[in-house]
């Protein structure tokens, strides 16, 4: 029988305070398996990667869900980003006490790619506008050629 050993990451491994007050909210303390912080507040990376995975949904959609894909073009019709690349590049989520490679053992990566949600709302928006306005657009375009043709 094997006896897996449950890994902690603390407080100290984050720069974002939501991560470490959900840390904190445990009142566990212990060492970390990370940064190698000691005496400090720490939580199994289980519990903290369903937490930041669960962050990262409320702000990025699941690009398959919401982007057109081009098979020929290979990709999809907008910047995507994997969970590594939004919490290493754009949120920043971790600590410098982490190198590279430390972080990437915490990231809870499931494959998929995500598009921001703020991006499909201006995508939408845009839509919305654009596609009334040119209609109208085209349909004073028609009836003034049609008008010049009678």
């Amino acid at each position: 029988m094997w006896l897996v050993m449950k890994k902690f990451c603390c407080e100290k491994c984050f720069e974002i305070s939501d991560i470490q007050n959900f840390i904190k909210e445990f009142q566990q303390l212990g060492n970390c398996d990370y940064c190698g912080s000691c005496n400090v507040f720490i939580l199994d990376i289980k519990k903290v990667g369903e937490f930041i995975l669960e962050s990262v949904k409320r702000a990025y959609e699941d690009a398959v869900n919401h982007v057109s894909y081009s098979s020929r073009d290979g990709g999809y019709l907008m910047s995507t980003y994997s969970i590594t690349e939004i919490l290493l590049e754009k949120e920043e989520i971790f600590s410098d006490r982490l190198d590279e490679l430390r972080s990437e053992e915490l990231i809870p990566d499931d494959g998929t790619e995500y598009v921001k949600r703020d991006m499909l709302k201006k995508i939408i928006a845009a839509w919305i506008v654009t596609v009334p306005v040119a209609g109208l657009f085209s349909a004073v375009i028609f009836f003034v050629i049609k008008g010049i043709m009678l």
